[in-house]
């Protein structure tokens, strides 16, 4: 396989771990869509509906990017052994690590902030299971394989969220401008 440049990964695995970010955060925003919504239907009509969740589209394609860019920045600025080599596990490996804790810092937001003092130990967690599994998805070449055949498959439910955000920027643009 060949990569787009010798510093960034092969292009199947950027297009992979993009589908895997996508897939995640899309799932998310779902899940917080989903919750909020009854209320939304209660106060809101179909254009004000179908606006807000145009937002909601967008914002996590923004989100997604980000995380993405982020990962490939990473890949391109450190060392070939440290995450370009194993980019699909390791960068997956990283994302989920970091969702997994936003969704914790999400639901427990009132009790950290209270809990401010044990933000340190928060972090040192953070950081230690982020070199676990970086450590990990690196040495062990099942879980690339594993993650790989997992990835091909939420490839092309990525491509129907990401079509569904474009029609959500339309809508966004639309509200816009009339």
């Amino acid at each position: 396989m060949k990569a787009l440049n010798p510093r960034l990964p092969v292009r199947q695995d950027l297009a992979l771990v993009w589908a895997g970010c996508v897939f995640v955060i899309h799932l998310w925003s779902f899940v917080n869509l989903f919750e909020a919504l009854p209320a939304w239907v209660l106060h809101m009509n179909i254009y004000e509906l179908a606006g807000v969740i145009g937002y909601v589209l967008v914002f996590a394609l923004l989100e997604s990017l980000v995380v993405w860019g982020v990962l490939v920045l990473l890949a391109a600025m450190l060392p070939a052994g440290w995450l370009r080599t194993h980019f699909l596990a390791q960068g997956i490996g990283l994302m989920l690590v970091a969702s997994l804790f936003s969704a914790l810092v999400h639901y427990n937001y009132a009790w950290l902030i209270q809990h401010i003092n044990l933000a340190p130990i928060w972090l040192a967690v953070f950081l230690a299971l982020a070199v676990g599994v970086w450590y990990l998805a690196g040495r062990f070449t099942g879980i690339e394989r594993m993650l790989r055949a997992i990835l091909q498959r939420i490839e092309i439910l990525s491509w129907i969220y990401i079509v569904f955000d474009l029609l959500g920027l339309v809508v966004i643009i639309v509200r816009n401008i009339l």
